[in-house]
């Protein structure tokens, strides 16, 4: 993290304000991969503060995804529902399918199901908006992959699901995150993917989503 500590201390230098939230995003979410939840998501508050001074969306987005996710992976889901609707407030159709994918998963854990299966199901439409545009963009691919997986786990919840719908969307989960896989499988991108799938499947309590974690990972289904 020390060129975004560089990079950000030249933007307070400068005054520029876009780069000074942004960066304090980054180094949010290095805190994060480090499992410093609270100094990720004091960070995040900051990022937050200077993007909403500026009414910048994609920095109060991103900024706002970020702190979710901090706040969700500490525990703490009311907090972490309380930031991805003021996440949910600033469209940028570049990170909508993350924060709705995120949405999805904090519902789900509330046992929100319905409003889950409405997230996920609108987080796969905008990440494959992205994938009409660019086939390539392998955290599209990743995103899909996820609400994919959630879906099929709405359904293993729901008494009157088809069970093969469930089969489907771990089928597809499977595809989405192979596909990412075989774009990029850089150690720090499937470490980040693999937290966002474990804080989805810490509800998986019959193992549905076994075999979609291998295709998360890039590794065989045993």
């Amino acid at each position: 993290m020390p060129h975004h500590q560089q990079a950000l201390a030249i933007a307070r230098e400068i005054g520029d304000r876009y780069n000074e939230s942004l960066n304090l995003t980054y180094l949010a979410r290095g805190e994060i991969s480090q499992v410093a939840y609270a100094e990720a998501i004091q960070l995040s508050h900051q990022a937050a503060q200077i993007a909403d001074e500026m009414q910048n969306r994609e920095t109060q987005s991103e900024a706002y995804r970020e702190l979710t996710l901090a706040q969700l992976l500490s525990g703490d889901l009311t907090a972490a529902f309380a930031a991805v609707t003021s996440a949910r407030q600033h469209d940028y159709p570049l990170n909508n399918a993350n924060v709705l994918a995120l949405q999805g998963i904090i519902q789900l854990r509330l046992n929100q199901t319905t409003a889950a299966q409405a997230a996920f199901t609108a987080a796969i439409a905008h990440a494959n908006g992205l994938l009409a545009q660019t086939p390539q963009l392998y955290d599209a691919l990743d995103t899909v992959g996820l609400a994919q997986a959630g879906l099929a786990l709405c359904g293993a919840r729901n008494p009157v699901f088809v069970k093969n719908r469930v089969s489907e969307h771990v089928t597809t989960a499977i595809e989405s995150y192979s596909a990412a896989r075989a774009i990029t499988s850089a150690p720090g991108i499937v470490r980040r993917v693999l937290r966002l799938f474990d804080a989805l499947a810490v509800i998986d309590t019959e193992g549905v989503l076994t075999d979609v974690r291998a295709a998360a990972a890039g590794e065989e289904a045993v």
